[in-house]
């Protein structure tokens, strides 16, 4: 899975030394698939092979998310919960980039 997105925070308190937020974005994520298989019949023999299975699917999906952000020294360290709707959800630890 290839996940490549842009996101935003709002937050009460950007200066401040503790300060909850909230994300919320967009993300073009990119998946690849592939397998085969066989089933059992009762007696427990093999029933068929499934012929080999290869796909890709794309989509854009919004991300949404809430974390917490605390200064240490001079560096902004985060945790965050996000989403990306219909798909994944993850809890994070990080820090943020200037651009």
């Amino acid at each position: 899975m290839l996940n490549l997105g842009v996101t935003s925070v709002i937050t009460p308190w950007p200066r401040g030394r503790v300060s909850p937020y909230v994300v919320a974005g967009v993300a073009a994520l990119q998946t690849w698939s592939s397998g085969s298989g066989y089933y059992r019949r009762a007696n427990g023999t093999v029933g068929s092979i499934m012929p080999p299975n290869f796909g890709t699917h794309g989509d854009i999906r919004a991300i949404v998310g809430a974390g917490l952000r605390v200064r240490v020294g001079g560096r902004l360290v985060q945790l965050e919960a996000r989403e990306l709707r219909g798909s994944l959800s993850a809890i994070t630890p990080g820090t943020t980039l200037h651009f």
